[in-house]
């Protein structure tokens, strides 16, 4: 019995420290999301015009809504 709980214990670990090696890569999954939409939506704006562009994109740090 006390093998089975050792074996379950490791392979327990084993796998707790395999999913470790993703992190870093989620991390800049999330980064480069946030990035990409800000990006994006200055991108999208900008082919309004300077003075409709920044009017709009104080609506969109003021709105938080994206």
């Amino acid at each position: 019995m006390s093998g089975y709980l050792l074996a379950a214990h490791v392979a327990q670990t084993a796998h707790a420290s395999g999913n470790a090696k993703y992190i870093p890569y989620l991390v800049m999954l999330v980064i480069g999301v946030v990035i990409g939409r800000v990006w994006g939506r200055s991108a999208g704006l900008k082919h309004l015009g300077a003075a409709e562009y920044q009017v709009r994109w104080r609506n969109v740090r003021s709105v938080r809504r994206f």
